[in-house]
């Protein structure tokens, strides 16, 4: 973990304190009138792309058609654009062409990638280009601001951390009960999937105990939670060394071998994670309160959660903050136009966060009766028990590569031949620490903080 880890740390720590006292009567934001349309007479079309899984990808859509309707008379209109596993290789395409980004961006934790795009300049301070159009930056929640250099270039709209989802059905045919020794432990978490666990005749594996694909994003986000919990991670706290290729990186790589060949309740043939739990054919699953939304608008798919389980006693629950960004274009009035969708976006994003479990980082809407009182509410305190006991770990952001669990190509590339068994743990670790440190010699961690 970075340096400046431990102070996010303590800023995700106020949003969940905000969260829990804020009263009615705080300041809200007010959409301001837009001002000129860009000076055509045809329409101007601006793209925003959104990165997000439904469905928040669908009500952030929604979201921007309601501003289409409003400012039609304006001569502006909004294309949308969902990307989402492709979205490395779009940005690095439009930057090889200089051309092709976005006006405005709307997706998930976008650190992995950020400080790259900030460092050559296609990412734009947004305090300028809010400040034009009268944003209320004081409705915030106490940190729940990116900033780097004391500046904003991600307006974050989401703070969000992992926690574990449970098939309430398969529970009660394993005659399994959340109020009676539940997964909060190693041992309870693989006692709970044994038990889950259903096979056929020949053994094969028909209903996971605990999802996690063969390959690829999810075994790599259950290795650096293990890890994480038992006090390591892939970077040191100087920022420049690595964490992970030593005991504590072997206990967590074995766990992930073990759930495959020793336990047997994951499958490995599993290839969407999000389509294994929400079709009911998963019982344990790890991921973020993105998932809460989508859990409640599966037909028949009863669920609830739990926080996630202690390590040799320590826990950790990745948090990210989901954001908004600006893109540099050769034309001002685009980038002011952006500024206006995302002002508008923040004052009724109250439509945006009450069907779904994302947290509102506004303190308006935290306040709002209607937020308070949402379905989703009865499965955060998990997330928030992290944040309250400071057991969150933030992404780190590299402006050369990808150096997180969630996703990071460098890091499945070294990990997936332990997976798949080509590989020794320990020539495994071996060979991602020498990827690592190759990166980090290039250039230190961008030291974003939260304000």
């Amino acid at each position: 973990m970075t340096g400046h880890t431990l102070s996010r740390r303590q800023a995700l720590l106020r949003i969940s304190a905000g969260v829990a006292a804020l009263q009615l009567g705080l300041p809200t934001v007010t959409a301001a009138a837009h001002s000129a349309p860009l000076s055509k007479a045809a329409t101007t079309t601006l793209q925003a792309w959104i990165s997000r899984g439904a469905p928040q990808s669908d009500l952030i859509a929604k979201q921007i058609q309601a501003y289409n309707t409003e400012v039609q008379s304006s001569g502006i209109e909004w294309q949308v654009q969902n990307i989402t596993d492709d979205i490395d290789a779009k940005l690095a395409a439009a930057a090889a062409a200089g051309t092709g980004f976005p006006d405005a961006y709307i997706g998930d934790d976008s650190l992995s990638w950020a400080s790259r795009y900030i460092k050559a300049g296609w990412v734009l301070p947004l305090n300028p280009i809010l400040d034009s159009v009268g944003f209320d930056w004081s409705d915030f929640a106490p940190g729940a601001r990116w900033q780097l250099d004391g500046k904003d270039y991600m307006l974050n709209y989401g703070p969000s951390g992992f926690l574990q989802y449970v098939n309430l059905a398969h529970l009660q045919d394993s005659g399994l009960d959340l109020s009676q020794d539940p997964p909060d432990s190693m041992e309870t978490l693989v006692a709970w999937a044994q038990k889950l666990t259903r096979r056929d005749d020949s053994g094969n594996i028909t209903r996971s105990g605990f999802l996690m694909t063969g390959t690829g994003l999810q075994p790599t986000v259950v290795w650096g939670h293990v890890l994480q919990s038992l006090g390591y991670s892939l970077i040191g706290k100087d920022g420049s060394s690595t964490n992970f290729n030593n005991d504590a990186g072997h206990q967590a790589a074995q766990f992930v071998l073990d759930l495959f060949n020793m336990y047997k309740v994951s499958d490995p043939n599993v290839s969407d994670r999000y389509k294994e739990w929400l079709t009911g054919n998963a019982s344990i699953f790890w991921s973020g309160d993105w998932v809460i939304g989508s859990s409640l608008n599966q037909q028949d798919l009863q669920f609830d959660v739990w926080k996630m389980p202690a390590f040799n006693g320590g826990r950790a629950s990745q948090a990210s903050l989901e954001s908004m960004m600006i893109f540099k274009q050769n034309d001002a009035s685009r980038i002011t136009e952006a500024g206006k969708l995302l002002k508008w976006f923040m004052a009724h994003s109250l439509d945006y966060y009450a069907p779904i479990g994302d947290i509102a980082p506004l303190k308006s809407v935290l306040s709002s009766p209607q937020y308070q009182n949402r379905p989703a509410n009865k499965y955060l305190p998990p997330v928030l028990d992290a944040y309250t006991n400071n057991y969150t770990y933030a992404q780190v952001s590299h402006p050369e590569q990808d150096l997180n669990y969630y996703g990071s190509p460098l890091l499945i590339r070294n990990l997936d031949p332990i997976w798949l068994g080509n590989t020794s743990i320990e020539d495994g670790l071996a060979a991602l620490e020498r990827d690592v440190q190759a990166v980090l010699a290039k250039a230190p961690l961008a030291p974003f903080s939260l304000v």
